[in-house]
């Protein structure tokens, strides 16, 4: 067993024997444990004064006569998705009225319900508390006995989290306050390093079963193998160091696609593993260096809304850079027979109509798989012929398939229409009478005086030079009606389902910025966020993130499963092509609102945390589509489950500074 950055690895190393075994199901997992960080500890008592966040103790219960309540906070992005078999809370007692296993009523365990900051923490803001889940331990250790720990099941608590409940930490008070006896402990805070025992959450999660092979590659065919709806959600993200370097490897082998293969971190090891056919080994080993910056959390409780209404635009605050951590990561070079170039060729093909595969109209995504250097190939329905004919056109061993037929076919959003300003995530009316409504993503930069806004493509592609007189001219789009990715004049690559905007002065935003609330809010929310930059790592299997849409709000809680993915899209509500998007983005959570009709062309994003960014928008990405979700009978659009997850499909935002030209985020020429 290793740690690494709060995370523990188990090695394994099975038989060789059971890992050629074609019966052998990838990925083989264990079901880890984590212990997370603390990001906030502090307590508060009902004496006027302010919280003190440096106090090297904390303190819970009554004690002389005061109230108090220690309030944590633990960073669970991590656990984002994962399937939570156990979670326990350990602190440091290093004081109590007496010391026994039931001293005194004991100190409950809540989670808290609303907002809290450590710094500004008083009795009388201190947030809201819920006892669904609420656990209380009796335990207790005073100077008499010495100091020990108490720890506190809080399973459901974690569940709770995991599942779409906000994270705002958990709350350590007497079960009832308004008993007036000494019932109090005193624990260790972060704070106390002499101590060198701060707050500890330690969860363990059950992994999603992986895939079971029905029918081997071999002489019949190519492999096709099922699995969970949900398989891949349960994949870790990584740290800062570890998402960079992923990031160059990937450029690097998309630079040398001839003699690269797509790069991947073992899930086991934790090695970044650069495959490489023999020609290219010697580039696939150079060291990797750069700065990691911070790409910002998935998480809606990140303070940094502004309150405005649409005549009122917040004024704009200067934006600093954030801080990285420079990098130099040696990966692990394996040989391997397909390069890049290969896979890529074949997931481009293998959805043509011309490539007159039997049944071919059943298949509907192909990506590369990094790991087994294949191209794995999503269908509704397999039959021998189209298995047959796979091997015979690509190889028995260029791809497998994955056989979900359940599947929902993936189909593109359009949006709903009304007047208003260009910020990202608001919906604006373009010619009635022409089909495609659009919808803002981000701001996309300013060039001779003029704004630009960026949406998706499949909005714009039916539409004329000008959309109206309200709000602008189209400049491009990556997207062609019945046809899919196409490229833009003069561009080699294809650049997802993306398209621009030129905004009239009357609709230009007054600064970067998204409309955005909680999870579930209104949908004509008047808050905002502003938007500080974009993401500066490509994407990666366990990116979080969050969407924003007109018809579904804003959607957080979305763990990436896919990347580079050629997709048939659909129009929603019949089996019509759209087209095939190329380098499209997948993500997937199986909780809280799915995206919907109407959410197309919206903001894709996460949040920083800290620093001078804190609670500014990063830009990930245009939404391109979903699997189609009926509204319920309240016009809601269901949630999704670990059979059935909710699936959203963008493109990324490097494709769009490929197919601007250079035009970005804030920039100006």
């Amino acid at each position: 067993m290793k740690s690494t950055n709060c995370r523990q690895f188990l090695t394994i190393k099975p038989d060789p024997v059971f890992l050629n075994d074609p019966a052998t199901t990838y990925p083989v997992t264990a079901g880890p444990s984590f212990l997370l960080p603390v990001t906030n500890d502090v307590d508060i008592a009902d004496d006027g004064q302010p919280a003190n966040p440096a106090n090297p103790l904390l303190t819970a219960g009554n004690i002389f006569g005061l109230l108090n309540r220690v309030h944590l906070r633990f960073d669970t992005s991590t656990v984002t998705g994962l399937k939570i078999a156990d979670a326990k809370l350990s602190l440091l007692n290093t004081d109590a009225p007496g010391c026994g296993s039931a001293v005194g009523a004991g100190i409950q365990v809540r989670r808290a319900t609303s907002y809290w900051d450590q710094n500004t923490l008083t009795w009388a803001n201190k947030p809201s508390t819920t006892t669904e889940g609420a656990q209380t331990v009796t335990k207790a250790y005073a100077s008499e006995c010495g100091s020990g720990a108490l720890e506190w099941p809080i399973t459901s608590i974690a569940q709770a989290w995991v599942y779409g409940a906000p994270n705002y930490g958990v709350v350590l008070q007497a079960p009832n306050e308004s008993n007036p006896d000494d019932n109090y402990r005193v624990f260790a805070a972060s704070e106390a390093t002499e101590l060198a025992s701060p707050p500890k959450l330690t969860m363990t999660y059950q992994g999603i079963a992986g895939p079971t092979v029905l029918y081997p590659a071999g002489p019949d065919g190519v492999e096709v193998f099922q699995a969970p709806a949900s398989w891949r959600l349960d994949t870790l993200d990584l740290d800062d160091v570890h998402t960079y370097a992923l990031s160059g490897a990937k450029q690097r082998s998309e630079d040398n696609a001839d003699v690269l293969a797509p790069p991947y971190v073992d899930s086991v090891t934790g090695d970044l593993v650069a495959p490489a056919t023999t020609a290219g080994k010697g580039q696939a080993g150079q060291p990797l260096t750069g700065t990691a910056v911070p790409n910002g959390a998935a998480d809606w409780t990140i303070p940094g809304f502004i309150e405005e209404g649409e005549g009122a635009p917040a004024a704009p605050k200067q934006v600093v850079a954030a801080e990285g951590t420079s990098y130099s990561v040696t990966p692990k070079v394996i040989e391997v027979a397909n390069s890049t170039a290969t896979l890529d060729t074949i997931a481009d093909q293998v959805l043509l109509p011309e490539t007159q595969i039997p049944s071919g109209d059943q298949l509907f995504r192909a990506s590369p798989w990094p790991q087994r250097n294949l191209v794995m190939v999503e269908a509704t329905a397999v039959t021998p012929e189209m298995r047959k004919a796979l091997a015979d056109k690509f190889g028995v061993h260029s791809m497998a398939i994955w056989l979900k037929p359940n599947a929902e076919v993936p189909v593109v959003t359009w949006r709903l229409a009304d007047g208003g300003r260009a910020d990202g995530g608001a919906k604006f009316s373009d010619d009635p009478k022409v089909n495609g409504d659009i919808t803002a993503g981000f701001s996309w930069g300013n060039r001779s005086g003029e704004n630009f806004m960026l949406t998706a493509g499949h909005c714009l592609a039916s539409l004329g030079s000008t959309l109206n007189s309200t709000i602008g001219e189209r400049v491009w789009t990556t997207w062609q009606k019945g046809v899919g990715s196409v490229r833009l004049d003069g561009q080699t690559g294809l650049h997802g389902d993306l398209g621009l905007i030129k905004v009239k002065p009357s609709k230009s935003p007054t600064n970067p910025r998204i409309y955005a609330d909680a999870e579930g809010g209104p949908l004509n929310t008047s808050k905002t966020r502003q938007v500080g930059g974009r993401w500066g790592s490509l994407p990666k299997v366990g990116d979080q993130y969050c969407v924003g849409g007109i018809t579904s709000g804003d959607t957080c809680g979305w763990k990436v499963v896919d990347v580079s993915r050629r997709q048939t899209s659909y129009y929603p509500g019949a089996k019509t092509k759209a087209g095939t998007v190329h380098r499209v983005v997948v993500g997937q959570k199986t909780f809280g609102t799915c995206t919907g009709p109407g959410d197309s062309g919206g903001p894709v994003y996460t949040v920083w945390r800290s620093g001078p960014l804190a609670g500014y928008v990063n830009a990930k990405g245009i939404t391109h589509g979903s699997t189609e979700r009926k509204p319920d009978v309240n016009g809601k659009i269901p949630p999704g489950s670990e059979d059935n997850p909710c699936e959203h499909t963008f493109s990324e935002i490097h494709d769009a500074i490929t197919a601007s030209n250079g035009l970005d985020i804030n920039k100006v020429d």
